[in-house]
């Protein structure tokens, strides 16, 4: 997908993968993926100001959503960071004792700056995890693994459609959608992703909501067609894979509150 005004060239993006998150602590990475329109969100504290809490700064945390959409559309890899992190140490270990480059000073080792570890920026990188063994690890069972995919595919139709997405908890949906990058744009969409039947109440407050902060209630679901085949799919399956690879275009609507009464 190519958003207009942006840059989408840029090289694989290594994903590392502290525990159950996705962790970027790479500042070049971090730049790479806005680029992409990938904003995920900053969770590290600023060393000049470390007392507050309304400017953060890295590591960036990528939702699950966009680390499917990063490796789906090839530009990032998961990797283990454990074993990533052990293997450079090993490979730089390696280069400095037959280099003889290391030396003691006092009670410190001195380790000179090595260069990039080869094997670990490579197209098959050291401890590199599959997307469906993420997925699978993110979802303990077939309900939860099928409410995610719904909800990637209307995620993935919002960014198809040139939009950039962040959590949207703060105005009562899951995702809102920027037309651009949110330092020079104000978000349009508050998307909410449906797996069931329709709560009359909740696109009442939705709409009203959103016309009362300026921006459009969208709410977006799949066709019946494409609900089969999603609720055919268990985490034992390697079926992941291919229905992610096809075709699934959700069905959207959008809604405002005229303001009556």
């Amino acid at each position: 997908m190519e958003v207009e005004g942006e840059e989408t060239e840029c090289s694989m993006i290594l994903l590392p993968l502290i525990g159950d998150r996705v962790m970027i602590f790479d500042v070049e990475d971090v730049k790479k993926l806005r680029k992409l329109g990938i904003l995920g969100v900053l969770t590290g504290t600023l060393p000049s100001a470390p007392q507050q809490n309304v400017f953060h700064g890295i590591p960036l945390e990528l939702g699950i959503y966009e680390v499917i959409w990063l490796v789906e559309n090839g530009y990032g890899t998961i990797v283990d960071s454990l074993k990533m992190h052990e293997e450079v140490e090993k490979q730089s270990k390696s280069e400095m004792s037959r280099q003889n480059r290391e030396r003691v000073i006092g009670d410190f080792t001195h380790i000179p700056n090595s260069p990039a570890v080869n094997s670990v920026h490579s197209n098959d990188p050291v401890g590199a995890v599959g997307l469906r063994e993420f997925i699978v690890s993110r979802c303990p069972t077939n309900e939860a693994l099928r409410a995610l995919l719904t909800d990637y595919f209307v995620f993935r139709s919002v960014r198809q459609n040139g939009y950039q997405v962040m959590p949207g908890l703060r105005f009562g949906g899951d995702m809102i959608a920027y037309p651009g990058d949110p330092l020079r744009y104000h978000s349009h969409l508050i998307v909410r992703p449906l797996r069931g039947p329709v709560n009359l109440l909740d696109i009442v407050a939705g709409g009203r909501l959103a016309t009362g902060v300026k921006k459009v209630w969208v709410i977006g679901g799949l066709l019946q067609e494409d609900k089969t085949k999603i609720q055919e799919i268990t985490i034992e399956e390697e079926s992941i894979d291919q229905i992610l690879e096809s075709e699934v275009k959700p069905i959207s609507f959008s809604i405002e509150w005229a303001g009556f009464g």
